[in-house]
């Protein structure tokens, strides 16, 4: 879980959902997202859906995770 007020990150990762105009109580939010990062720092998979109503499913996630690790 991560605050971010200003959505730097956000956009950093290019996760903002920009269906939202500045002003709206919705401006700012992010897609939602897993963003996994190794031991060297380095994104080493992102799951992410374009609807705020979609998530990520995490078995999903950690059937990619343990498939990837085995290669």
């Amino acid at each position: 879980m991560l605050s971010d007020e200003k959505s730097e990150i956000i956009r950093a990762f290019g996760l903002l959902a920009t269906d939202y105009a500045p002003g709206s109580f919705y401006h700012g939010i992010p897609h939602p997202a897993i963003v996994v990062i190794n031991a060297q720092g380095v994104i080493s998979h992102r799951f992410s859906e374009r609807r705020y109503t979609d998530r990520p499913e995490v078995d999903d996630v950690l059937v990619a995770l343990k498939r990837d690790a085995k290669s």
